[in-house]
C-alpha cells in the first residue's frame, strides 16, 4: 500500500504544481493587462501616465471610450485581487468607491455654413449702458437742423406711447441704433461738413476723376449739385418716378456744365437747378437686377460701378425700401465696395418696394426686418459711419403730446426708448480713407 500512496501524492503534487503555475501565469498576465488599461484616465489637462516618445500627451476620444469600456467590464475572479492593488487596494478591504469616469468629449460641432460677406454681426448690445446714457445725454450744441456727427441723443418717452411693446422689434432696434453710431472721428475726418441729410468727412473729398452717383431724384437733388459746385464732380442720376415736367434735372432743363461759379447763389433758391460739372439724368431707378418691374427700368449699382478705380465713387441712395437687395450685393463684393468713397443713404425698413418683393414674399415681419439690420450691420466692415438724422428727428419727436394715452401703433423698429427708427439717412466713409 506504501508504493500506492506515493504514487497517489505524488500525482497530487504533480496538479497542485501545474495549478500553481497556472495561478502564477494568470496573475503575469493580469498584471500585464492591469499596467497597460488600468492606468488612471487623463483629465485632459496633464499628460497621461507612461506615455512614451511620440504619443499624444492627452488620450484621443476613442481612447477614452476603449479604457472605459475595459474599466468598466467584469474582470475574471484570478485578476480581481491584482487589479484592486493596482487602484490602490489589497488590504483585503473592499476597495474605495472611486470617482465615476467623465464622459468622452463630444464631437466637435459642424462649422456653421459661412454667412453672407459683411452679413456678421460686428456690432454689440449694451442695453443698460445705452439706458443709461440717453437718460442723461444733451443734444448737440447749435442743435443743427441736419445730419449730425457722434453718438445720437434719443431721450426715452416719459411713458410708452403705443398700445403694445415687443421685445424683438426693441431689440433690433438697438441693433440698428448701434449699428449707425459713428465712431469716426472730426481729427480722423479733417473736420466735418454738415450738410442737410449728410454729414461729411471731409478727407474724403479733392481728388479729380471721381464720379457723383445718386439715386432717387424727385423734384430735386441738392446733393449732386452740391457735389458738382463745391466738389467739381461729375455726377449721373437716376430716377424712375418723378414725373418730368415736376424735375428740371431728370428732363435735362437744368443748366448743365456752367463752369466754376456759373451757378454761384443758385443752389439756395428754390428754383435754381444748376449744375457747373456735367451731370447725366438716366430715367431709371435702382435695383439688384437688371429688369423691368411695372413698366419701370431697374439697372444695378453693379454694373454703374463697372469699370471704376479704388476710391472713385460718391453714393447716394434714397430708393424707398428699394436699397436692401442692392446694399446686400454690394457686400458680396469686396472690390465693388472698395470703389465706394462715400455712401449717403436714407434707409427705410419692413417698406414694400417692387424690387425687394422677391425677398419679402411669405416671410414674417421679424424675419424681414432681421435682414435688414443684418445688412446695416455688414456696412460696418467695408465703412465708418459719420453722422445720421437720428438726434435731430428725435428733437422732432412729442410722444406725450402725439399718443398721450399709449393708443398709439407700435412702429416696425423701435429703440428700448420708443423712440422709431424705421426710416432715417446716415452717412458713411470707406474706412480706406482714415
Amino acid at each position: 500500500g506504501g508504493s500506492s500512496s506515493s504514487a497517489k501524492e505524488g500525482g497530487l503534487l504533480s496538479r497542485k504544481a501545474k495549478a500553481l503555475l497556472v495561478l502564477v501565469g494568470l496573475l503575469l498576465c493580469a498584471a500585464v493587462t492591469s499596467q497597460k488599461y488600468l492606468r488612471p484616465l487623463s483629465s485632459g489637462t496633464g499628460p497621461v501616465a507612461g506615455n512614451v516618445l511620440g504619443e499624444s500627451p492627452r488620450q484621443t476620444s476613442e481612447q477614452a471610450i476603449a479604457a472605459a469600456a475595459l474599466m468598466q467590464a467584469p474582470m475574471p475572479a484570478a485578476v480581481t485581487p491584482v487589479a484592486m492593488h493596482l487602484r490602490g487596494g489589497g488590504s483585503g478591504k473592499e476597495p474605495a468607491a472611486e470617482a465615476p469616469l467623465p464622459p468622452p468629449p463630444p464631437p466637435p460641432a459642424a462649422a456653421p455654413p459661412p454667412a453672407s460677406p459683411g452679413l456678421s454681426h460686428p456690432v454689440s448690445l449694451d442695453l443698460a449702458e445705452s439706458e443709461r446714457f440717453h437718460k442723461t445725454c444733451e443734444y448737440m450744441v447749435g442743435n443743427p437742423q441736419s445730419s449730425r456727427p457722434g453718438r445720437p441723443c434719443l431721450p426715452p418717452a416719459d411713458t410708452w406711447p403705443y398700445a403694445t411693446k415687443t421685445e424683438w422689434r426693441m431689440r433690433l432696434g438697438e441693433r440698428v441704433l448701434a449699428a449707425v453710431t459713428p465712431k469716426v472721428t472730426e481729427a480722423q475726418c479733417g473736420g466735418f461738413y454738415l450738410f442737410g441729410d449728410q454729414t461729411w468727412c471731409n478727407k474724403a473729398f479733392g481728388p479729380q476723376g471721381t464720379l457723383g452717383l445718386s439715386y432717387g431724384i424727385e423734384e430735386r437733388d441738392l446733393w449732386s449739385e452740391t457735389f458738382s459746385s463745391k466738389y467739381a464732380t461729375t455726377t449721373w442720376l437716376f430716377d424712375c418716378f418723378i414725373p418730368l415736367d415736376r424735375s428740371p434735372s431728370m428732363a435735362g432743363r437744368a443748366p448743365n456744365a456752367t463752369g466754376p461759379g456759373g451757378c454761384h447763389g443758385r443752389i439756395q433758391q428754390s428754383e435754381g437747378h444748376c449744375y457747373e460739372m456735367p451731370y447725366r439724368p438716366v430715367r431709371a431707378c435702382l435695383g439688384a437686377e437688371e429688369e423691368t418691374l411695372q413698366g419701370r427700368q431697374y439697372q444695378t449699382l453693379e454694373s454703374h460701378l463697372r469699370g471704376r478705380g479704388p476710391l472713385s465713387t460718391y453714393v447716394k441712395i434714397d430708393v424707398e425700401g428699394s436699397e436692401w437687395s442692392v446694399l446686400e450685393k454690394l457686400l458680396a463684393s469686396a472690390e465693388d465696395c472698395g470703389k465706394v468713397r462715400t455712401l449717403d443713404m436714407e434707409v427705410h425698413f419692413d417698406f414694400e418696394a417692387s424690387s425687394e418683393a422677391k425677398f419679402r414674399e411669405g416671410k414674417a415681419p421679424q424675419v424681414i426686418i432681421e435682414r435688414e439690420v443684418s445688412i446695416m450691420e455688414g456696412l460696418l466692415k467695408y465703412f465708418e459711419v459719420t453722422g445720421s438724422t437720428l438726434e435731430v428727428y428725435r428733437q422732432g419727436w412729442t410722444p406725450d403730446r402725439d399718443c398721450p394715452t399709449q393708443q398709439c401703433k407700435e412702429p416696425p423698429v423701435h429703440t428700448a426708448g420708443g423712440f422709431s427708427v424705421r426710416q432715417f439717412a446716415v452717412s458713411y466713409v470707406n474706412r480706406n480713407l482714415l
